[in-house]
């Protein structure tokens, strides 16, 4: 059985990261922190979030976000994941802080590097399994992730600009 949450390692010489085992994925994160990062996807100063259609927090709203590869940068992450869960090329604009998991729980600690991007193609958006659907907001609504709504709230001003 492999882990939904999409843990890999990166392997150097051949440059696929190799998806690790479900049960080895849970042992690894339930004693070490697991450094994830948030693609935070911004047009016409509203922010992309997508319904989560897998556990944990399943009916969420959500920013796409995965974890950080072997031996790929924070920023490399952000756009891979931009790519696999919106199917859209993006830029970073602005890293934006992080945020520290407490409520949604995998199998120990998350915390997450947090990043404003923008859409650098017309490619319309094409959610992966892991979202029912998206939509960009002005206001974060009451139905999203708790740690993901107070973050997003005290960065939305910066949307604006």
């Amino acid at each position: 059985m492999f882990c939904q949450y999409p843990l890999s390692i990166y392997n150097v010489s051949m440059k696929k990261p190799e998806r690790l085992p479900f049960e080895e994925f849970k042992q690894i994160y339930s004693k070490v922190p697991r450094l994830t990062v948030e693609a935070i996807l911004i047009k016409d100063g509203k922010v992309l979030l997508t319904k989560r259609a897998i556990e944990p927090e399943t009916g969420k709203w959500h920013t796409p976000g995965g974890t950080i590869l072997l031996g790929e940068s924070p920023e490399e992450t952000a756009v891979r994941t931009a790519r696999e869960e919106l199917g859209v090329e993006t830029k970073i604009t602005k890293f934006l802080g992080y945020i520290e998991y407490k409520s949604f729980k995998t199998f120990g600690q998350d915390i997450s590097l947090c990043f404003a991007m923008e859409q650098i193609d017309d490619t319309e958006i094409k959610l992966d399994k892991g979202a029912s659907e998206y939509d960009y907001f002005d206001e974060i609504p009451e139905n999203t992730i708790v740690e993901q709504a107070e973050f997003l709230k005290d960065k939305i001003a910066l949307f604006m600009l």
